[in-house]
């Protein structure tokens, strides 16, 4: 993330003040009203690092 925070020229963006950092995440589901994902199911994904992901 480092390299991120420098503002030089990369193939990914550079992170901003005050937004979450971007990257992948282990998710843990607290509710759902999808039928695919139940409670306590673990996912994958690029939701970046958030407490709560709605």
């Amino acid at each position: 993330m480092r390299g991120r925070m420098t503002g030089r020229k990369s193939y990914v963006t550079t992170l901003e003040l005050e937004k979450p950092l971007e990257g992948a995440c282990i998710c843990n589901v607290v509710e759902s009203i999808n039928k695919q994902f139940i409670v306590d199911d673990y996912v994958l994904g690029m939701n970046g690092w958030r407490e709560y992901w709605i």
